[in-house]
């Protein structure tokens, strides 16, 4: 599995992996990804991080996800002094990861499950080949700060 990438020559980390289930409570999990970022600070790189734009849901501001990933956002700010936040809807694309709202769907679509939603529920989806294919303009055009 594919935790981050450094690709030679861009000085680029893109940071893949992380707490990605909004219902996380696991203070390890939190730990675990901070650490992985803490590995990072003293080498020289602009640092991509994928947030979420559930950051904006004032209904989610107390959850741990939320107050985990502004955490999160900050520390980078304050370490990488070049980095690019993206701030996502849900990603969707081959991922094994059962704690994706896609996967939800396929799975209890293909076992002809029934699907439970939130009369109020909304969720937006962005296809990761589409962010693999604007991942490098942002890079290369050296966009600044948080998208």
């Amino acid at each position: 599995m594919v935790r981050y990438c450094w690709r030679p020559g861009y000085n680029v980390i893109v940071f893949a992996s992380g707490v990605s289930n909004s219902k996380e409570t696991n203070s390890n999990e939190f730990k675990r990804e901070k650490n992985m970022i803490t590995s990072h600070i003293n080498k020289k790189v602009k640092f991509i991080y994928f947030s979420t734009c559930s950051i904006l849901d004032p209904t989610l501001q107390n959850s741990p996800y939320i107050i985990h990933k502004k955490d999160i956002e900050k520390y980078i700010n304050k370490n990488f002094s070049d980095n690019i936040i993206f701030r996502l809807p849900n990603v969707i694309g081959t991922c094994k990861n059962p704690n994706t709202s896609f996967n939800y769907f396929k799975k209890r679509i293909k076992g002809n499950i029934p699907i439970t939603i939130d009369e109020y529920a909304t969720r937006y989806f962005f296809d990761s080949d589409d962010l693999s294919l604007l991942l490098p303009y942002f890079i290369e055009k050296d966009v600044d700060k948080n998208v």
